[in-house]
Order: structure tokens, then sequence, then C-alpha cells
């Protein structure tokens, strides 16, 4: 897996960051969110719902385990869900069940966070994004990028 960092100096910064990545997304990604609590990562799905469209309010979805927001694709307007999980209290065997159910709509992009609880049930071709706390509300974001399908636009992707 490759990696880059980006250090964001706040929350609007990372939200921000995330509304770029947003016009690199294409049905079918898989995102995998991985910090501490409190580290940025619904702040980070935010900036990403506002990047696609989406008008209601992102909220972690901690006690409903997922949540799903309409939104489109900035290229074309093609119309896609941003579907918003998490894994936080869940066994490996329960995030992998959680992933097959009917009710998530298609087309759409995954979001999960807490995603280290399942690490042996992410999917070769999926986004890391790492957060870490640093002084004064500052985050470091760490990018790792795995399988062909992102490989392809690490390029772009580095350009944010």
């Amino acid at each position: 897996m490759r990696t880059f960092v980006v250090i964001s100096s706040s929350p609007l910064a990372t939200e921000r960051l995330a509304r770029r990545l947003s016009r690199l997304l294409r049905e079918g990604d898989i995102l995998c969110l991985v910090g501490e609590l409190g580290s940025g990562k619904t702040t980070f799905v935010r900036g990403l719902a506002q990047g696609l469209r989406v008008t209601q309010p992102v909220q972690s979805p901690t006690f409903q385990l997922m949540r799903v927001y309409q939104g489109k694709l900035p290229q074309g307007q093609v119309p896609v869900a941003l579907v918003h999980l998490d894994w936080f209290r869940l066994s490996p065997q329960e995030c992998e069940t959680l992933m097959a159910e009917d009710a998530i709509p298609l087309p759409a992009i995954y979001v999960i966070e807490w995603a280290d609880r399942a690490r042996e049930r992410w999917p070769v071709e999926c986004l890391e994004i790492s957060f870490e706390w640093m002084s004064n509300e500052g985050r470091r974001i760490a990018f790792r990028v795995g399988g062909k399908r992102w490989e392809r636009r690490l390029n772009e992707t580095r350009r944010l």
C-alpha cells in the first residue's frame, strides 16, 4: 500500500479535504476510516457528504450502525448513496454481515468508521484513511491506497 500524509489544522480544513476527495469518488468505492474517538472521522464524512451534495445532516452512525444519505457523484451528477457505517461495537463477523445486508442501496459509496475493528474483512480495493491527533486540534491524516482501482487515482488523490 502506498501512503501519503496531509496535516489538517482544523475541522473546517478536514471537511474541505474530504470535499476535494469526493470529486474522485466512484460508485462502489470503499473508504476505511481509522482513528481514535474524536479524531475527525465523522467530520471527514461530513465533508464527503457536502461534496456529494447530500442535503441531510450527517451524524455519527455509532448507535444505528449504518446511516444512508442520498447524494450525487460530482462527475455527471449521477445519483449515489453515501453509506456511512460504524464498526466500533461489532465483531469481525458482524461487520461482514452488515456489509452484505440487502438494505444497502446501489449504487453506493461506503465509508466505514472504526474499520480497524475488522481489518481482515477489508476488500483489497479500498482507501484507508487514518486520523491522528496532533497539538491544538491539528490532525495528521494518512491515506493508504490499496488495490488497482485506487492506484489509478493515486496521482489525482495526491494533488488534493
